[in-house]
């Protein structure tokens, strides 16, 4: 007598796509490409700062938290921009900085930090158990002369 193995491998197949499912979707939902930054204008100190943010799934509100640091790598420039309903897909962000240039060049910038939030966040909030707020996606560049 032979026996049907059919409902069994719709049984594995459907646990290993809720798998995947579960993996791309709640933990790789956010990537940060092609970050760039710019000489924008260089009579008025600024730059530009861009990005391609890819988004997984939906977000009612994402905070992207980035900071320029110097050669010893300290912070010489913070920001955020706010993203109030991110659909699926890519989105481009620019965002003009202006940095004294009589301090700092774009030469002196090396590493930019890019910190993306569920819902808009003061860094220095704590969770209810009293640990920091972590972001749900981290991206470091370091940019060569």
């Amino acid at each position: 007598m032979k026996r049907h193995k059919g409902p069994e491998i719709v049984i594995i197949i459907t646990i290993i796509l809720a798998f995947a499912n579960f993996l791309l979707y709640d933990h790789s939902a956010i990537a940060i490409t092609d970050v760039t930054l710019e000489e924008y204008d260089n009579t008025n100190d600024t730059y530009n700062l861009s990005y391609y943010l890819r988004a997984g799934r939906t977000y009612n509100l994402l905070d992207c938290e980035y900071t320029l640091y110097d050669k010893q790598g300290i912070a010489i420039y913070n920001d955020s921009s706010i993203l109030e309903k991110t659909y699926s897909g890519s989105h481009t962000i620019h965002k003009n900085i202006i940095i004294n240039t009589s301090t700092y060049s774009l030469n002196d910038i090396k590493k930019i930090d890019i910190k993306v939030y569920d819902g808009k966040i003061n860094p220095e909030e704590n969770n209810s158990n009293e640990t920091p707020k972590h972001p749900i996606y981290n991206k470091t560049v370091n940019l060569t002369s």
